[in-house]
């Protein structure tokens, strides 16, 4: 679009990029890192390169840990989403600061957390998605009679989430945060928000 083209011409010229990467190095690069990101396969920071090690070490921890990559980088794409967190890091602060093409994909991340989250407090709140259910024991019991953990309310039927990963990560997150503000007194409340 950056050409002026439309139709025909610019699916030609896409088709052209498309066969020759060679030639455009700086988008082949764009565009493999999209890859990696979108499949959880970016390159582990020093801590995830750590336990990726760890887990090498020796068969057992293989059997234990064999997805070191993929479990960290869903852990990171949670982590940049959820409001407020992702401020804590600083390639997202980084992005921000960038400008251009990389604060409008920082701070699309950021909206569409925000409304992730609203939309799942809402729903929590309304008692149609739920996070662990309460932390006692014996109230979880009874809460289980009627609901299911980390599951969303359709209907009379309680669809867990649980196997989401990234999706499902933002939403047992809020979901387990909506839940234990509703269980605290107003006096806990008010010192937890102060």
């Amino acid at each position: 679009t950056q050409e002026g083209l439309t139709g025909e011409e610019f699916g030609a010229r896409v088709e052209y990029i498309s066969s020759h990467p060679e030639e455009f190095p700086t988008l082949d690069a764009a565009a493999r890192d999209f890859a990696l990101y979108s499949t959880f396969n970016q390159d582990l920071g020093m801590m995830g390169k750590a336990v990726q090690n760890f887990a090498n070490s020796s068969i057992f921890t293989k059997i234990v840990l064999p997805f070191v990559r993929t479990a960290t980088d869903l852990l990171k794409i949670t982590w940049e989403r959820l409001p407020g967190l992702n401020l804590l890091s600083a390639k997202y602060r980084n992005d921000l600061m960038a400008g251009g093409a990389q604060r409008d994909l920082a701070l699309a991340k950021m909206g569409t957390g925000v409304m992730a989250t609203l939309a799942t407090l809402a729903l929590a709140k309304a008692g149609l998605i739920t996070g662990h259910g309460p932390h006692d024991p014996k109230l979880n019991e009874v809460w289980r009679e009627d609901h299911q953990a980390n599951s969303i309310k359709s209907g009379d039927t309680w669809v867990s989430f649980d196997r989401m990963d990234f999706p499902g990560n933002v939403m047992g997150v809020v979901a387990d945060f909506a839940e234990m503000i509703h269980d605290l007194d107003l006096k806990d409340a008010q010192e937890f928000f102060a």
